[in-house]
């Protein structure tokens, strides 16, 4: 990705090609932003991809291109409207196999 390579002027005019269609995931473009710094501008394409529910948002307590955001109360607020937990809360998942073929069990251990 152009911005997180340090080329924030090729980022910004792929931004801009962006914005002109007619359709762009808006939280992919919040991610831009984000990396950008422009806090102001990716806080408003999260609550413009919130509005959409956009497919992607579901990652956004995993997706590293958003850490710039997390302590910003905007993006907690989305985050709690969203009901998602932070990755240290995902529960623990330890896989077993209990049968000699295709049968898989899971146990799901939450730590908190």
């Amino acid at each position: 990705m152009l911005a997180r390579a340090g080329k924030h002027d090729s980022a910004r005019t792929t931004i801009r090609k962006l914005e002109s269609r007619s359709y762009v995931p808006a939280e992919g473009v919040a991610a831009i932003y984000a990396v950008l710094g422009d806090r102001a501008a990716a806080l408003t394409w999260l609550e413009r991809a919130v509005a959409v529910r956009g497919l992607g948002l579901v990652f956004l307590e995993a997706e590293p291109m958003y850490e710039s955001l997390r302590a910003e109360p905007p993006y907690r607020r989305i985050v709690q409207q969203l009901k998602l937990v932070s990755p240290g809360q995902f529960p623990r998942v330890r896989l077993t196999s209990r049968a000699k073929f295709a049968t898989l069990r899971v146990t799901i251990e939450l730590t908190s």
